[in-house]
């Protein structure tokens, strides 16, 4: 293939020879009528275009010349290579183990669209574990994902990414081999799918509750991407139409015969760059920890339990209304309760079926003293993803699943900020 040598923008040896004319020939060998696509979206007002677009654009000339056609990408000559590339000034390391082949095009069909639910799942599955996994005590890698690796249209397959340090390369490779083959050789549980499937349900309705209100630029990128790639802009209520039985549908079962068949095929790849220097036997290393890791037995992963949830509401402990008002020239009711909280609610129809949540609490960063700056850097972090006391964040994630709900924690010069966003149906949650 061509490209290693093109992605870089051309050789120093040929920029240097650039010139008006060679830049202009250029121009006039690809910039021509038959090679544009022109996208137009956005409120009209109820005005016809067509006439403004002929105006500017109708009396651009057709070059005599064929269209010329895109180069030949080729073929990559070798797939499966274990190599690494040390370079001192990035401080963590990135291990990537792959099954790689040659690309192929495929139509953009539904039975397409159908046909890559069971590993888009299955590689969502896999995430969620690196992801728990992560924030476990003396986890040794940074983060970690599966997904495809399909690179400039000639590579295909399947790609495991991990992020470490440099002094826990074969630490890191080895966890997250060993919790791969976890899911190839064990599978799933029914709960992990329910989760995805849920928010997946979710998302489709609120698409298709959204796109009247959407802005235009949502629309724009789907239509112009369709003329330079194999895809169709759909709108969301036939993209729900499609896909919504397929994911009901969707099995355990399937998603591991998916993973399954997509890391059977293809040529091994390893490579590792970064901070780590291997040496001339780099790619020996490489191999001999993925291979000793591939010794080692694993186990199916522990039955997860999703707990009820334990700050139901209560409507016994409801707070009394002590005084009550609506402010004419803004539209807002505001509310004051019997311990002192005030609360402001304004309707709006700007976006279907969004509730915007936002809350003032306590003091802010003027508060505490200087030397404590960082501690509160750290705090509203630690405050955003550390879950509830019941309930880790995790556990917190499950419990909303197919719910539109999301809360977080800041700190401001005066106050702590809490915000939040939902949906109608997600209020009552």
């Amino acid at each position: 293939t061509r490209l290693p040598d093109r992605i870089p923008i051309g050789t120093k040896e040929v920029r240097e020879r650039f010139s008006a004319e060679s830049v202009r020939a250029f121009y006039e060998h690809w910039y021509r009528p038959d090679n544009m696509t022109l996208v137009l979206v956005g409120d009209l007002q109820g005005l016809n275009p067509e006439a403004l677009i002929a105006e500017h654009f109708q009396r651009m000339v057709v070059p005599n010349t064929p269209l010329p056609q895109a180069p030949d990408r080729g073929r990559v000559r070798q797939l499966g290579q274990v190599f690494s590339i040390f370079e001192h000034e990035i401080p963590t390391v990135i291990i990537s183990i792959a099954r790689l082949k040659h690309w192929e095009p495929r139509p953009s069909t539904r039975a397409q669209w159908i046909e890559n639910l069971p590993l888009s799942y299955a590689n969502s599955m896999l995430n969620l574990r690196y992801r728990e996994l992560a924030k476990l005590e003396g986890a040794p890698y940074l983060s970690a994902s599966v997904s495809n690796n399909r690179s400039m249209k000639i590579i295909d397959g399947v790609n495991l990414g991990i992020a470490c340090q440099p002094e826990r390369w074969q630490e890191a490779m080895a966890f997250c081999e060993r919790e791969l083959r976890r899911a190839l050789e064990h599978g799933f549980q029914s709960v992990e799918l329910d989760e995805l499937r849920a928010n997946s349900l979710r998302a489709f309705d609120e698409a298709v509750d959204r796109e009247p209100t959407a802005h235009s630029g949502a629309l724009f990128g789907p239509i112009l991407s369709a003329a330079e790639s194999p895809s169709i802009p759909t709108s969301a209520k036939s993209y729900r139409e499609i896909m919504r039985p397929a994911v009901e549908a969707l099995s355990v079962e399937q998603c591991l015969a998916a993973l399954r068949e997509a890391w059977s095929e293809g040529e091994l790849s390893i490579q590792a760059t970064g901070n780590l220097d291997l040496g001339s036997e780099d790619s020996a290393l490489l191999l001999a920890a993925y291979e000793a890791s591939r010794a080692q037995p694993v186990d199916a992963s522990e039955e997860i339990v999703v707990a009820e949830f334990a700050y139901g509401s209560d409507p016994d402990q409801r707070g009394k209304i002590a005084e009550r008002r609506h402010v004419e020239d803004l539209d807002f009711v505001q509310v004051r309760f019997a311990n002192g909280v005030s609360v402001n609610v304004k309707r709006t129809e700007f976006k279907e079926k969004q509730i915007l949540i936002g809350g003032e609490l306590g003091e802010g960063r003027l508060t505490p003293e200087p030397e404590q700056s960082l501690r509160e850097w750290i705090g509203k972090r630690v405050v955003s993803a550390g879950g509830l006391e019941a309930h880790s964040a995790d556990d917190v994630r499950c419990l909303l699943a197919g719910e539109l709900v999301g809360v977080s924690f800041g700190l401001g010069r005066e106050h702590l900020p809490r915000t939040g966003g939902t949906t109608d149906e997600g209020l009552l949650c």
